[in-house]
């Protein structure tokens, strides 16, 4: 926001304050989008941030300049927050690890944003580093300072470091490649389907199919959560500063979803997030529900639509936002595969006919115009996602996908 380019910190935030105490060099500020809520990266301060490994692509957002900076290895560790996916789509879009931890866990007071006290949708800050390792390094050390001795609301939970799956300690995982409401593109499906094949073969996973529950639904509750005020704050700060909205500033309140609430209308809609998140658990704990109850350990899928989004389309952000709604711990994690051209599993599907909502319209109309030459070298990320509290299972879960993925898919 240039209404505040001039503005210091009078001190630091307590998550900054853990962090210089347990050692860390803070040397640079990375790029954030106009009102932070995009999953892209750009701004009338600095202007936009690229994707280190294809320029006509974003490193997603609202924490895009912290995903460039690890993936130009100019950081081992980038701090990072996620209200709707910005620690996870940076992650995945430059190749990173990100972790967004139940919303509790990490200090994220004493940061600068619009709403103030705005909390309907939990947001969480984490890292994005290029390891699953550093992450649970990052998570370790600042649990290990016990924050909630001087901030209130965090969780006073230790960090539980769980068991290595075994073949008699399985990982049971759930793999779903289409959430119901948008197709992803060729690329990431092939992936998913490329590295549940290749978990399977290893005895320490159980691979089942999995459904994801009304994700459609989920997120037009979220998208109506966002902006309480219909957009109020966001458009008379930049109207104070004579500051240009900027095209995804401007459509994310554009919606027929978006509009000032009342007091009563706004706890319709956290009372409607509080039934979602009892339904999703009830749908989590039915397992398959062919009999055998095969409860899922994590679930994987995607994290986006596309490997990465060329600049300005990034508008589709169920895939991770959902996760936020339910306040469900998540990490993006590369496959170690990317988009490629000559590989046929990547080529357009020219029969595919878009079901009958903007969001996959958009996305197969861009895969159509683009193909793989539109997003060639933008690497294929998953998103492993368990119930709440279940920090430590996930982490567990993606240090196990990552040695199958260095072993190679």
């Amino acid at each position: 926001m240039t209404a505040w380019v001039d503005e210091v910190a009078a001190d630091d935030a307590p998550i900054v304050k853990l962090l210089r105490d347990a050692g860390a060099v803070f040397y640079c500020q990375t790029n954030a989008p106009q009102t932070l809520m995009w999953l892209e990266t750009s701004n009338n301060v600095t202007g936009r941030t690229l994707n280190p490994l294809n320029r006509d692509l974003s490193p997603g957002g609202s924490s895009g300049g912290e995903s460039a900076l690890v993936r130009f290895f100019g950081s081992p560790i980038g701090l990072a927050a996620d209200g709707g996916g910005s620690i996870r789509g940076p992650a995945a879009f430059t190749g990173c690890v990100g972790l967004k931890a139940t919303a509790t866990r990490i200090p994220h007071t004493g940061s600068k944003a619009p709403m103030k006290g705005y909390d309907s949708t939990p947001y969480a800050v984490g890292p994005i580093c290029r390891s699953v390792r550093d992450n649970v390094y990052f998570m370790e050390t600042i649990i290990g300072l016990k924050p909630w001795t001087s901030e209130p609301y965090v969780s006073p939970l230790p960090w539980r470091p769980a068991a290595p799956p075994s073949a008699s300690n399985k990982i049971t995982i759930g793999v779903y490649t289409d959430d119901g409401v948008v197709r992803p593109h060729p690329p990431v499906v092939s992936a998913i389907s490329r590295l549940a094949a290749a978990l399977a073969r290893h005895a320490e996973f159980e691979v089942i199919p999995w459904t994801p529950f009304d994700h459609g639904r989920g997120y037009d509750v979220c998208r109506q959560l966002y902006y309480l005020d219909g957009g109020a704050v966001n458009a008379a700060l930049m109207a104070a500063a004579g500051e240009p909205v900027l095209e995804l500033s401007a459509w994310v309140v554009s919606s027929d979803v978006v509009r000032r609430r009342s007091i009563e209308e706004m706890w319709a809609l956290n009372t409607a997030r509080d039934a979602f998140r009892q339904e999703y658990f009830d749908h989590w704990r039915r397992g398959r529900g062919d009999g055998a109850l095969r409860v899922p350990t994590v679930l994987l899928g995607p994290c986006a639509p596309a490997a990465a989004p060329r600049h300005g389309t990034a508008k589709y952000w169920a895939y991770t936002a959902v996760f936020n709604l339910l306040d469900y711990p998540a990490c993006a994690l590369p496959t170690g595969l990317a988009v490629d051209p000559a590989d046929p599993a990547h080529a357009r599907d020219a029969a595919y006919a878009p079901r009958r909502n903007e969001f996959d319209a958009s996305a197969a109309a861009l895969y159509r115009d683009h193909g793989p030459e539109g997003y060639a070298g933008a690497p294929l990320s998953v998103q492993l996602v368990g119930r709440r509290w279940d920090d430590e299972v996930v982490m567990r879960a993606a240090a196990a996908v990552e040695a199958v993925v260095k072993e190679g898919i």
